[in-house]
C-alpha cells in the first residue's frame, strides 16, 4: 500500500481544480507504476492524476511549483493555455459553479487606471449585450481585475483560429476565402450598427467552428484597454500586420481602421502570410504609412475578382473609400451552396485537442486527419445523391444469431435540405416534428406530443427543449420533457454530432394487442431510436414502452447506436446524463468501435442489460466505458459480450471504471457481465477490467456469466483481469414501480459511501412533470 495524497494537496486541488478525492483514488495504478518502492509523493499523486486525465499539465504545473492561486480567476478555474504573446494569453477555463467551460483571455492594462477601465467595460458589455442573440458574436461573462492584468471571461467555443490553420495549412482556399470575407464584413457592420469598434481584428480572434459559424473574439477589448493609441503601447505582433494608417497617425480606434485590418486579414488568408511583411514591428507600422497593400490576385491568382476587389477596397489608404461598393450578387448564392459546410468540413480537416489532456467528459476539441475528411465527405455524398448503408447495423439477437437493421432508406435531396420521412400513420394527437434551423436545431415544447420522423442534417444535430445558446450560460428550466412516439419503425437519426435534451421516447404499438395473444401483436421495431453519428450525447432524456397484459414491456432496445468510422480523437464517444430506460431490452446497442462510453445518473429497469456489443464490430479498439452513480434494478446484467465464431485469441479488451453504482439484478443465475457464445469466449479476452468504488450488488449473484445461447445454460466464469469495488449488499428500493425513477433511489442505505448521499441515481433523472402511464 502506498501513502495517501496529503490533506494539502486534496485540499487545493479541491479548490483550485475540478479533481477531488475520488479521483485520487482512481488513480493508484498511475501511483503503483510511477513510484514502485518509493514513497508517494505528493508530486507522483498529480503526474498520476495527468495520466489518467483527472489534471492538465498545465495545472499540475502550477500547483507543483506553487503557484495554484493563478489557476483560479474570480469563479472560474484554468484548465489550460491556449495561445500566448508578449500582452495577451488565452486559457480554457471552467465555471467553478456551473462546470461550463469558458474562454478566459488575459490583457495586460497597460498603465491605464482601473477605475477608467472598469467604467469602459461596462459601457462595452452593455452596448454588446443587445447582439447576444447573434451567435458569431461572443458577449463577455464577466470582467475580473488582479493586479496589473484584466481577465476577461466568454463562452467556450469549439474550434480553431484563423492562425492556427494559417499555421497548419497556409493559405486558404479560393472559394472559403469568399465565404468568410462576406461573414466577417457581415460581423463588422453589425458591430457597428450597435455603436462599437472591435479594435483588434487579427487571425488569433477569429474562431471557425466545426459546425461553420464565424466568430469574432474580444470585440472592443482592446479600445478599453488603450483607449488613445501611441507607439509606445504594446500590441501583440500580428496587430501590427493588420494596423490601418490613420491609428498610427491619430492613434483613435475607428469603424474604418476596422474595415482596414479586416482587408489585411483577408488578403492574408488568400495569400497565406500578411500583405506588408517585416520582422520589425516598427518597420511594419512605417510600411501601412506608405505603401499601399497590393492586389491579392498577384500571389493568390485563382482569387476570384469579386473577393479580390473587396480585399482592395477595405485596405485602401483613404478611410472613406473603404465603404463603397463592398456587395457583390454573389454573396447570397454563396449562403445559398452552404457556406456553413463549407466553413465545418475546413475546420473538421485540422481540429485537434487543446493542450495538455483534459479530463474525458471536457474534452473539446479533437484531432483529425485524412479520415475524418473523408468520413465527412462520404456523409455529404449520403445527403446529396442518397445513401445505401453497405454495413448496416449488427443487432444481436436473443439467440446469439446477428441480424441486419437498415438504419437508412435511399433517399436524395438537395446540398443544404434537411432530409426526412414520415411512415404511414394512423389518426393521432402526435404533431409532426419541427424542420431543423439552419444550425441543425429542433426546438420543441414540453409537454407535447411528436411523431418519430427520420432526421439527417449535415453537420451536428440537436434536438431538445431546452435551447443551449451558445453565448449564455444560463440553463432555463423546462417544465417538462417533449414526448416522440415510436411506432412500427424506429426513430432513425443522421449527423456528426447527435444531441438529446430533455427527450422522451415512447413506443405505442399501431394497434390494439390481444390480450389472449399478446404474441399475434405487431412486431415492435428492433430499437426506439437507431442512430449514425461521430458522436452522441443524451441528458435528460427517457425511453419507455408500453405494456403487454400483465404487465410485462414490450421487447425492444432503447438506442441502438453506430458510430461513423474516424481517427478523430474525440469521435466515437457516448455521453448519457440524468437519463431512464423503462423497456424491455438492452439500454444501449453498438454498432461499431468506440472511444469512450459515459453514464452519468442513469437508471436502468426490467429485463435486459444496460450495454451490449458484439465483438465483430470492436476490432483492436478496447471498450472504454465510465459509470457514476448508476441504478439497474431488475436487470439481467451491466454488459452483455456477444461472442460470435472463432477469432483471434487475447486481442478484446474491456475496461469499466465506475463510481457509486448499485447493481440490482433480477435472478441469481445472472451475471454483472455476461459473455453469450457458444463457444468459450474466455481465450478471446485479454483482459476485463472493473475500475470501482462503491458497487452495491446482492449476495447471491455471479460476478461474470458464460451463456451459451442453445442450451440455455449458464457457467460462472474466471476472466483475466481484476474487478474491485464491489460491495456485497441486501439491496432494497423505496417503492415498487419500475416506472417511477424515485422509487429506485436508495434512502435508508448505512454502507460505506463517497459522501453524504448513497450509491445509485440521484434525484429525479429528467422532468418532474407528471407522466401518463403507458398502456
Amino acid at each position: 500500500m502506498h501513502e495517501p495524497a496529503s490533506r494539502e494537496l486534496i485540499a487545493k486541488l479541491e479548490q483550485f481544480t475540478a479533481c477531488r478525492e475520488r479521483d485520487l483514488s482512481e488513480c493508484r495504478r498511475f501511483v503503483r507504476q510511477l513510484s514502485r518502492d518509493l514513497p508517494a509523493f505528493d508530486s507522483i499523486w498529480l503526474d498520476a492524476l495527468v495520466q489518467a486525465r483527472k489534471l492538465t499539465p498545465f495545472q499540475a504545473d502550477r500547483l507543483v511549483s506553487g503557484r495554484e492561486a493563478s489557476l483560479l480567476v474570480g469563479r472560474f478555474q484554468l484548465i489550460g493555455k491556449l495561445s500566448q504573446d508578449r500582452v495577451h494569453v488565452r486559457y480554457l477555463g471552467r465555471d467553478s459553479l456551473s462546470g461550463q467551460r469558458v474562454f478566459v483571455e488575459e490583457f495586460q492594462l497597460q498603465g491605464q487606471p482601473q477605475d477608467q477601465s472598469r467604467q469602459a467595460l461596462a459601457d462595452l458589455k452593455s452596448r454588446i449585450a443587445p447582439l447576444s442573440a447573434a451567435p458569431q458574436i461572443l458577449v463577455p461573462l464577466d470582467f475580473v481585475f488582479l493586479g496589473e492584468s484584466l481577465f476577461a471571461v466568454y463562452p467556450y467555443e469549439r474550434g480553431l483560429t484563423a492562425r492556427e490553420l494559417l499555421i497548419r495549412r497556409g493559405r486558404f482556399p479560393e472559394k472559403l476565402v469568399r465565404t468568410l470575407s462576406l461573414q466577417l464584413l457581415q460581423q463588422v457592420r453589425t458591430l457597428s450598427a450597435g455603436q462599437l469598434i472591435h479594435g483588434d481584428i487579427r487571425a488569433t480572434n477569429v474562431l471557425l467552428h466545426p459546425s461553420g459559424r464565424v466568430i469574432l473574439l474580444n470585440a472592443g477589448l482592446r479600445p478599453c484597454i488603450a483607449p488613445h493609441w501611441t507607439v509606445q503601447t504594446p500590441l501583440p505582433y500580428e496587430s501590427y500586420d493588420t494596423l490601418a494608417p490613420e491609428v498610427v497617425k491619430t492613434g483613435q480606434w475607428t469603424v474604418a481602421a476596422d474595415m482596414y485590418s479586416l482587408g489585411c486579414l483577408l488578403w492574408q488568408f488568400a495569400c497565406g502570410r500578411p500583405p506588408l511583411h517585416s520582422a520589425d514591428p516598427l518597420l511594419k507600422l512605417k510600411t501601412h504609412l506608405e505603401k499601399s497593400v497590393p492586389d491579392a490576385r498577384e500571389y493568390a491568382p485563382d482569387l476570384d475578382e469579386e473577393t479580390a476587389l473587396r480585399i482592395h477596397r477595405l485596405t485602401r489608404r483613404v478611410p472613406a473609400e473603404r465603404f463603397t461598393n463592398l456587395e457583390s450578387p454573389g454573396e447570397k448564392q454563396i449562403t445559398r451552396q452552404g457556406a456553413r459546410q463549407l466553413i465545418g468540413r475546413f475546420v473538421r480537416e485540422f481540429e485537434q485537442p487543446p493542450p495538455g489532456a483534459v479530463h474525458p467528459s471536457r474534452v473539446g476539441r479533437t484531432r483529425q486527419s485524412a479520415l475524418p475528411v473523408l468520413a465527412a465527405c462520404l456523409l455529404v455524398l449520403i445527403f446529396w445523391q442518397g445513401w445505401r448503408m453497405t454495413g448496416g447495423l449488427e443487432l444481436p439477437g436473443g439467440k446469439g444469431n446477428p441480424w441486419l437493421l437498415s438504419i437508412s432508406t435511399a433517399h436524395t435531396a438537395e446540398p443544404d435540405e434537411t432530409i426526412r420521412q414520415t411512415p404511414e400513420r394512423g389518426l393521432s394527437t402526435a404533431i409532426q416534428l419541427p424542420r431543423p434551423d439552419e444550425q441543425g436545431r429542433v426546438l420543441l415544447t414540453p409537454g407535447q406530443r411528436y411523431r418519430a420522423e427520420d432526421i439527417s442534417v449535415v453537420g451536428p444535430l440537436w434536438i431538445g427543449v431546452t435551447e443551449r445558446e451558445a453565448n449564455s450560460q444560463e440553463r432555463p428550466a423546462a417544465r417538462g420533457n417533449a414526448i416522440i412516439e415510436v411506432e412500427g419503425q424506429p426513430w432513425r437519426l443522421w449527423g456528426t454530432d447527435v444531441s438529446l435534451q430533455q427527450v422522451s421516447l415512447e413506443y405505442r404499438p399501431a394497434g390494439e394487442v390481444p390480450p389472449e395473444n399478446p404474441s399475434n401483436a405487431l412486431q415492435p421495431p428492433p430499437a426506439l431510436l437507431v442512430c449514425q453519428s461521430l458522436n452522441f450525447q443524451a441528458e435528460q432524456c427517457r425511453w419507455e414502452s408500453a405494456a403487454l397484459p400483465g404487465g410485462a414491456a414490450f421487447p425492444i432496445r432503447g438506442i441502438a447506436w453506430k458510430p461513423l468510422e474516424s481517427s478523430e480523437v474525440n469521435s466515437g464517444r457516448l455521453r448519457l446524463q440524468h437519463c431512464a430506460f423503462h423497456q424491455a431490452g438492452s439500454s444501449v446497442m453498438l454498432g461499431g468501435a468506440t472511444r469512450l462510453l459515459e453514464f452519468h445518473n442513469c437508471l436502468k429497469t426490467g429485463p435486459g442489460e444496460l450495454l451490449e456489443v458484439s465483438d465483430q464490430i470492436l476490432g483492436a479498439r478496447p471498450l472504454l466505458a465510465q459509470l457514476e452513480n448508476v441504478t439497474l434494478r431488475e436487470s439481467d446484467s451491466l454488459l452483455n459480450f456477444h461472442f460470435y465464431g472463432d477469432g483471434p485469441r487475447a486481442t478484446i479488451d474491456v475496461r469499466i471504471r465506475a463510481t457509486n453504482c448499485v447493481f440490482h439484478l433480477h435472478s441469481a443465475a445472472s451475471g454483472l457481465i455476461t459473455l453469450t457464445g457458444t463457444e468459450n469466449p474466455l481465450p478471446r479476452l485479454r483482459q476485463l477490467n472493473i475500475e470501482g468504488q462503491i458497487l452495491l450488488l446482492q449476495a447471491d449473484r455471479r460476478l461474470v456469466t458464460w451463456w451459451h445461447p442453445e442450451s440455455g445454460q449458464a457457467e460462472e466464469v474466471q476472466p483475466p483481469g481484476q474487478i474491485e469495488g464491489i460491495l456485497v449488499q441486501q439491496i432494497e428500493f423505496p417503492g415498487e414501480d419500475l416506472r417511477d425513477d424515485s422509487a429506485s433511489q436508495l434512502i435508508e442505505y448505512a454502507g460505506p459511501r463517497w459522501n453524504s448521499a448513497a450509491p445509485g441515481i440521484q434525484a429525479a433523472i429528467s422532468s418532474d412533470e407528471p407522466r401518463a402511464s403507458l398502456k
